[in-house]
């Protein structure tokens, strides 16, 4: 709706996991702050064992911790404050993975 804003507060990209420290460092050069919010998958955090609906590795979870990188997003962040981030991204040589 037109009178509506998102309160979205990351963006997160997969990157390759093997690239990942690197496009983070290129980032903070750039002035730009990423952060991994999630480093280890939910099944092996102390607070979820014992829990039967975690018991099991979730498809894909284990490599997706290793390659995901939260980039930061804003209701006030207009089109050259994006434009700023996803060139950093790109110069970064973090090509995003599908």
């Amino acid at each position: 709706m037109p009178a509506c804003r998102h309160t979205y507060r990351q963006y997160t990209i997969k990157v390759p996991a093997e690239r990942r420290a690197a496009v983070q460092e290129t980032m903070v050069q750039a002035g730009i702050q990423t952060q991994v919010y999630y480093p280890e998958p939910l099944h092996q955090q102390p607070c979820f064992v014992g829990k039967q609906e975690l018991s099991e590795e979730p498809l894909n979870v284990e490599a997706a911790v290793h390659s995901v990188l939260s980039l930061p997003i804003s209701p006030g962040f207009k089109d050259r404050d994006r434009g700023t981030v996803a060139l950093a991204v790109k110069e970064s040589g973090g090509k995003a993975v599908r």
